[in-house]
């Protein structure tokens, strides 16, 4: 009795496996419960195996999850379908009853199936070897399901797609990675700013500060070489303190040089950091001020001073570039030669470590026309300085510089003269190298560029109003010669650069090209900004006297209103008007020209053996056009020109009047014609 009553009584309870908790229901759950046990965790797992089994449907579907309640009603309705018949429906509720929220956030499907991610990462050919021999750097690109790997300079190494959400997840620091037949060791996470400005690509760009501060670049010494191998660090020569000290005699006595005076009006050049002087002051010289001349700051505007600072910071290596060169880029009149001939004045006489100058043998190339506008700057500006200028043309052979080149600190020529002696001047050190026009320098394999850039000049100083003409390539050009190496090579800079850029001016451009591309075009600026130096005219308008523009119309002669009438009678100006006799599209503008100067005066177009090879095909209309006119267009030779050209004795009016004003003016006369 008392066994049977027992079995009916476990009979009529429900049975519950001591190895399964009771389970909560989905609203009761806000977290998911710390793990404290290899049971909880097991848990967790599993959990994770759902999700994960989630993101392969959202894959296949294209459906994307980046609500957190859609998710989770996603997940509460589809996770059913995922587990075997084996499964009990206790662990099937509690995979679909955890909320993905509460799951670790990994970079790869959890945060979104269509999101992008990038990695740093080391690649080499697949292998089974234990220490592998890796071959590069490279970045990782993970969209989805697929995967890309670039290197460093943007060129496509590998790409695939089908992996699943359990490959992405695993994406992590240390992890390794499998791509066609490639190998990655995932090193860093970067973020999408960092990739789309192309940061990531480029790592020649080591910042050089001008002032001290605690990010990486401007550490102190000891702390920039901690992380070097003793190989690799140069340390100073011993010297005993005790050399030297007991034979007075002997030594040498450094007389440090007398500070400059320093007034309201004085320029005067910025410091070295400490950084600086640690990499350049090797001989540890006395830091003093670089001040320029009085006399000469006076002369400069504020934008002028501005420019000279800039270019003593860059050529010093004080500004946070990899280099030693400038660009400026201002527009025409703004003094670009003024700035260059204070800076040279000053350099030749001080320098920032001891006084000693920094500079002691300048090259200038320039077109030939302005070679001579050069010497004629310097003894403008340096009037009563002894400073000789040597500069080559047709009278001043090359041969007298190189017989004596220490006379003559400074030297001027063109480019055509350079080219010719390249090969002499190959043996001199020149520690400044200025071209004037360097947008002549957009091409980077003409042999100017080429025999300049193999003088061996580590200043380098360019002058030019355009530095962009054309496309990126020419201004890579100019950038590469001026900083060589701080683009990286023409290649990668076509794909990091030139080629998003362009993509994202076309009107069927997408919105993810548009981004990528302004991203690069900003960063592009942010790299060249410390060596590029531009202005416009706007900085000038506070000095320049109000512009007055006046329109006269000039009656024209009675002589110039007949011939005007019969050029309008001549069966080829009938032609052109009547669009359906015309067959010559040539002939339109032929016409114009000829109208045009018959209003200046009529010796440019009916003058006696002018245009005798008919370079405008004005022949048959100047004759037809000459008929019955023969006398009066014969006689204008000998007549006054300003009888025969009401424009021409306007001007001569006009001309007249101004040369008779006190003070005289200088006065500048445009025109299209420049003979009659």
């Amino acid at each position: 009795m008392r066994k049977s009553s027992i079995l009916q009584q476990s009979a009529s309870k429900k049975f519950n496996s001591p190895f399964l908790n009771p389970v909560p229901s989905l609203v009761s759950i806000k977290s998911f419960p710390e793990p404290r046990d290899a049971e909880v965790l097991s848990d967790q797992s599993a959990c994770k195996r759902s999700v994960c089994d989630i993101m392969k449907l959202f894959d296949q579907s294209s459906t994307t999850t980046q609500d957190t309640s859609k998710r989770a009603r996603v997940e509460d309705s589809t996770s059913e379908p995922f587990h075997d018949s084996g499964s009990s429906g206790a662990e099937s509720q509690l995979q679909s009853a955890t909320p993905s929220s509460t799951l670790p956030i990994l970079p790869g499907a959890s945060q979104g199936i269509n999101k992008a991610h990038y990695f740093s990462v080391v690649w080499c050919k697949k292998s089974m070897k234990k220490h592998k021999k890796w071959e590069g750097d490279a970045i990782l690109i993970v969209k989805g399901r697929s995967a890309t790997l670039k290197s460093l300079e943007g060129k496509e190494l590998a790409s695939t797609f089908g992996y699943t959400a359990k490959e992405i997840d695993a994406i992590e620091e240390g992890s390794l990675f499998s791509i066609c037949g490639k190998e990655c060791e995932i090193q860093a996470t970067i973020s999408a700013d960092e990739y789309l400005s192309g940061r990531c690509f480029s790592d020649s760009v080591v910042p050089t500060a001008t002032q001290e501060d605690s990010s990486p670049s401007r550490l102190a010494p000891a702390q920039k070489m901690a992380g070097l191998p003793l190989s690799a660090v140069k340390f100073p020569a011993f010297r005993s303190p005790h050399v030297g000290s007991l034979s007075s005699g002997n030594k040498k006595i450094f007389n440090p040089p007398s500070s400059p005076v320093i007034t309201p009006d004085s320029l005067v050049m910025p410091r070295p950091n400490n950084l600086h002087q640690w990499e350049h002051n090797k001989k540890n010289l006395p830091v003093v001020d670089v001040v320029m001349e009085e006399s000469l700051a006076r002369c400069l505007r504020p934008h002028q001073r501005e420019g000279v600072v800039f270019l003593y910071e860059c050529i010093t290596q004080m500004r946070p570039f990899n280099g030693s060169g400038a660009i400026l880029a201002d527009e025409m009149g703004l003094g670009k030669t003024l700035q260059c001939i204070a800076l040279i004045w000053t350099l030749l006489r001080q320098g920032p470590y001891g006084g000693q100058p920094l500079l002691r043998k300048i090259i200038i190339v320039t077109p030939s026309s302005l070679v001579k506008n050069w010497v004629r700057e310097f003894k403008k500006w340096l009037v009563n300085r002894n400073l000789r200028v040597y500069h080559v043309d047709q009278n001043n052979k090359i041969d007298v510089f190189l017989k004596q080149p220490s006379l003559y600190p400074i030297l001027v020529l063109s480019y055509e003269m350079y080219m010719r002696t390249s090969n002499s001047l190959a043996g001199i050190n020149f520690d400044l190298l200025i071209c004037d026009e360097a947008h002549r320098l957009k091409n980077a394999n003409i042999k100017t560029t080429e025999s300049l850039h193999n003088l061996g000049t580590l200043r380098r100083i360019l002058l030019t109003g355009t530095p962009v003409q054309n496309d990126l390539q020419e201004f890579f050009a100019l950038v590469d010669f001026c900083n060589p190496g701080i683009l990286g090579k023409a290649s990668s800079f076509r794909r990091l650069y030139e080629e998003p850029i362009l993509r994202s001016r076309l009107p069927r451009a997408s919105k993810v090209e548009k981004e990528l591309g302004q991203a690069r075009a900003i960063e592009l600026m942010e790299v060249t900004a410390p060596f590029i130096l531009r202005r416009t005219q706007d900085v000038i308008q506070s000095y320049l006297p109000g512009k007055v523009e006046y329109v006269v119309f000039c009656r024209p002669r009675p002589l110039q209103l007949t011939l005007y009438q019969n050029l309008l009678e001549t069966n080829v100006v009938r032609a052109c008007l009547s669009t359906y006799l015309s067959t010559d599209t040539g002939c339109h503008l032929a016409c114009i020209l000829a109208l045009r100067k018959l209003c200046n005066h009529p010796l440019l177009v009916f003058s006696k053996g002018f245009d005798d090879k008919d370079e405008d095909g004005l022949a048959l209309l100047r004759n037809e056009a000459h008929e019955g006119l023969l006398s009066d267009a014969d006689s204008l030779a000998s007549a006054d020109l300003e009888a025969s050209s009401g424009k021409l004795a306007v001007v001569a009016a006009i001309l007249c009047s101004l040369w008779t004003c006190s003070p005289r003016e200088r006065i500048v006369l445009v025109s299209n014609f420049t003979k009659v």
